[in-house]
């Protein structure tokens, strides 16, 4: 039939006509595991009500969402802190029993690299909401006045909601440091950059402090993204050559080849791969391959490549348009803030499945809600 035609099934077929040989004289579903692949595609559902909620609430409802996910964010936070506190002190908390993960911070997650991909995702938006109430007005009464008394005006003039979304930024940021994952902190020191280098010329809302509060803001951005360099280098686990995720990528990739054009059946990598598995590897279950990207194309072939492309093609078409509008609100703030936050999960994609994971994956859909906005 059509199915013995697919590449990479020749195996599976030897095996299903040992286990149950009658199930080869019937029409079997391109899937290797229906039922697995079915429950994908409905949890994928998750994400499609997200991005078609965020975008249905418009503008005021997308900032009130963006709270309440500050808000999410900061208990998990404090969660992180306590068991970073257990490990590193000696001393319990009934907190830190919630998830111990030995040492590094994980919330309420399984995985610590998931914690530090939600608060990748956010820390972007608080410091975007940071910059927008910086100082806004602290120069228009005085048009006249230097660059240094401009400074000084500003600092002052921050205000109430800027401070408290500069600290929350602060505060995301270190916890993605007590996760110690090399990942997550790589991509924080990604996000500063990224923000110190769309924002420095719409300082409070649109309002340029000329060339020098530009290179203020980038040299700012800079020297914190430079600043956490030591910690990735010295405070982070896990040596990266050493990491089986290489091993399980490389494997994953020729089992993907093998597969094509259809793959395996979205959801079936944890049942499939097995055949493809290192040797060297075979006294672990691999769940996934540790590679958003890698796993999409596993299970999902041509198709899923296609779709990957034409979200990439997508994704940079809406930062052109962002970046050229003239009018930089509020919630163009959120937009730029969502893009980067955005950007840094799938730069994280690459060493982990935090898309796989459905809190994550919300999360991301909300903030694709807030990008593609008209």
């Amino acid at each position: 039939g059509f199915q013995a035609l697919l590449a990479g099934r020749q195996v599976f077929d030897q095996a299903l006509a040992v286990a149950a040989p009658e199930a080869l004289a019937t029409a079997r579903p391109l899937s290797l595991h229906p039922f697995v692949t079915e429950s994908a595609w409905l949890t994928s559902l998750i994400a499609v009500g997200v991005y078609v909620a965020t975008r249905t609430l418009g503008e005021r409802g997308g900032q009130h969402l963006t709270y309440l996910l500050f808000g999410v964010a900061l208990a998990q936070v404090v969660i992180g802190l306590f068991q970073f506190a257990t490990a590193t002190t000696g001393v319990s908390y009934e907190l830190a029993e919630l998830a111990p993960r030995g040492g590094a911070a994980s919330g309420t997650f399984r995985n610590r690299n998931h914690l530090a991909g939600l608060l990748a995702m956010v820390f972007p938006l608080a410091l975007a909401l940071f910059i927008f109430h910086f100082g806004r007005g602290s120069t228009r009464s005085r048009p006249h006045r230097g660059w240094r008394d401009k400074l000084i005006a500003v600092l002052r003039a921050g205000g109430r909601p800027s401070l408290a979304f500069g600290l929350l930024g602060i505060f995301f940021v270190v916890g993605i440091v007590v996760t110690r994952s090399r990942s997550g902190i790589a991509m924080a020191m990604l996000g500063l950059i990224l923000v110190a280098a769309l924002f420095a010329r719409h300082v409070g809302g649109g309002a340029s402090f000329g060339l020098m509060g530009r290179l203020v803001t980038l040299a700012i951005g800079f020297a914190a993204a430079l600043g956490l360099a030591p910690v990735l280098d010295r405070f982070a686990w896990g040596d990266m050559e050493g990491d089986a995720r290489w091993r399980i990528s490389s494997a994953s990739l020729d089992g993907a080849g093998s597969l094509l054009p259809l793959g395996s059946g979205l959801g079936t990598y944890p049942d499939a791969f097995p055949i493809h598995q290192p040797v060297e590897l075979g006294r672990w279950f691999i769940n996934h391959a540790h590679n958003d990207y890698l796993e999409l194309l596993y299970e999902t072939g041509v198709p899923g490549l296609v779709l990957m492309v034409l979200f990439l093609a997508l994704f940079f078409r809406q930062w052109g348009r962002l970046m050229a509008g003239a009018e930089w609100s509020r919630f163009r703030f959120l937009q730029i803030g969502a893009g980067i936050g955005m950007t840094l999960l799938l730069g994280h994609s690459f060493t982990d499945y935090n898309l796989h994971v459905p809190a994550n994956l919300a999360t991301f859909a909300f903030l694709a809600g807030l990008f593609f906005s008209p």
